[in-house]
C-alpha cells in the first residue's frame, strides 16, 4: 500500500492542505470530496468503488517461505508468482491512503463460481492459514471497498492476474530463479517492456545486507488497465524504503521449503475501521475535506 511515505513528504502535504491548495488535484479526481478522519468516534471509510487506483500485488513464495515451518505448504514452482491481492488505493493527503472494511460483509465462497473457486485454490493460496482465511481477510480489508460483489471481485483479480503474466514476463527476458543477483534495472526492464509500465518491487534485505525480491506491484485503473503508478502516486510516493527497497540489484531464488502446521486464522477479517484512520489521532476533533 501506499503507506511507505517519508515524514516530510506527509508533512508537506498536510501543510498544503491547511493553506487550501490541493496537491496534485487536478489529476487526482475521481473521488471528489475524501475526507481525512478525526480518529475520535466513528471511523470513516470511502463508500465501496470510490477509490482512484488499484495495486494489483503478486508475492514470490520463496521469499514468504524461505524460513524454516513458516509455510505450511510447498510452494510450487510452476506457478511462479502468486497473488496476494487487488488493493483499492486513494492516493489522498491522509495519513493513510487506503479504504478498508467498506462494509460488514463477510466472505462467502458459495457466492463465488466453482471455476473461479478453482482458479484461486491454484493462483492465489495461503501458505500459512487456510485459504477460506486469507481469501477472507483479502475480501474484508480490500474487496469490500471495491464496488464488486464478492464473485467479481476474485474472478476480475484472478483475470488480471493470468492476463500480466510476472514470471513469464522474466523468463522471455531471459530473467529466471538463480543463485545470482539480477539486476533491478534489467528487472523492471523486462516487466515495463511486456506491460507497458514499470512496476514497483518490494523486496526483503537480511542480516547480512543481501536483498530477496518479495513483491511486484502494479497500477491498475477502474478499466482494469495496467498504467503508470507515478500518474496516480500523485500525493504519496509509493516506492518502498528501507529494508523494503531492492536496491540497485536482488535475489530472485527458489529455497528449499520446510512445511510445518498451519497457523490459525486470527486475521481473517479486518478491524471495523478504514485504513485511512489506521491509529494515531490527529490534534482537530473535525474531519479536514478534500476537495479535488
Amino acid at each position: 500500500m501506499a503507506a511507505h511515505v517519508g515524514k516530510n513528504l506527509m508533512a508537506f502535504a498536510m501543510i498544503m492542505l491547511v493553506f487550501g491548495v490541493a496537491v496534485g488535484a487536478e489529476q487526482v479526481a475521481s473521488s471528489p470530496n475524501l475526507q481525512c478522519p478525526s480518529c475520535r468516534g466513528k471511523d470513516y471509510a470511502p463508500t465501496p468503488g470510490q477509490f482512484n487506483f488499484f495495486f494489483l500485488v503478486r508475492q514470490w513464495p520463496f521469499q514468504f517461505c524461505h524460513r524454516p515451518n513458516e509455510c505450511s505448504i510447498v510452494p510450487d514452482e510452476s506457478e511462479g508468482f502468486t497473488l496476494h491481492g487487488l488493493w483499492p488505493n486513494l492516493d489522498n493527503p491522509c495519513p493513510a491512503d487506503y479504504p478498508e472494511h467498506c462494509d460488514n460483509s463477510v466472505f462467502d465462497a458459495t457466492e463465488i463460481d466453482q471455476d473461479v473457486l478453482q482458479s484461486m485454490e491454484k493462483l492465489w493460496p495461503s501458505y500459512s492459514t487456510s485459504n477460506e482465511c486469507f481469501w477472507s481477510h483479502e475480501w474484508s480489508c480490500h474487496g469490500s471497498c471495491s464496488g464488486w460483489n464478492q464473485h467479481d471481485y476474485f474472478a476480475n483479480t484472478i483475470s488480471l492476474h493470468n492476463n500480466n503474466d510476472i514470471a513469464g514476463a522474466l523468463k522471455d527476458a531471459g530473467i529466471v530463479p538463480s543463485s545470482e543477483e539480477v539486476s533491478t534495472s534489467n528487472f523492471l526492464q523486462a516487466l515495463t517492456n511486456k506491460f507497458g509500465y514499470e512496476p514497483i518491487l518490494f523486496c526483503d534485505a537480511d542480516r547480512s545486507g543481501n536483498r530477496y525480491i518479495d513483491s511486484v506491484y502494479q497500477c491498475v485503473d477502474h478499466q482494469y488497465n495496467i498504467i503508470d503508478c507515478a500518474s496516480v502516486c500523485l500525493v504519496h510516493d509509493c516506492q518502498p524504503e528501507g529494508n523494503k527497497s531492492c536496491g540497485d540489484s536482488f535475489l530472485y531464488k527458489t529455497v528449499q521449503v520446510q512445511a510445518g502446521s498451519q497457523k490459525s486464522c486470527k486475521h481473517a477479517v479486518c478491524k471495523q475501521k478504514s485504513g485511512t484512520c489506521q491509529g494515531g489521532s490527529r490534534a482537530d476533533s473535525s474531519p479536514l475535506l478534500i476537495s479535488h
